[in-house]
């Protein structure tokens, strides 16, 4: 029998992702799907692959986000603002 799992905050996991017991997933990490995660994902991170390895910074895909322009109802400033009340 394995251990348990341990999932951070502010953590998105894509679909189809396999989680292997005795892992811990850090804080603001982003996992791509169909990845397979046999070790430990450090805090601030993207990963992905089989197994998954860290292929960026989780401040650069925000501010790679940042730049996107995106027409949501409630605009693009306050989804942002929202976004970094949460990751504090």
């Amino acid at each position: 029998m394995g251990g348990g799992i341990s999932v951070g905050n502010n953590v998105m996991i894509g679909a189809n992702v396999v989680i292997l017991p005795d892992v811990r997933i850090g804080n603001n990490v982003v996992i791509a799907a169909g990845a397979i995660v046999s070790h430990d994902i450090p805090d601030n991170t993207v990963a992905g692959g089989i197994p998954a390895k860290p292929i960026g910074s989780f401040d650069a895909l925000v501010e790679k986000r940042r730049v996107v322009e995106v027409g949501f109802r409630d605009g693009t400033e306050n989804i942002w603002a929202a976004f970094e009340a949460k990751r504090k």
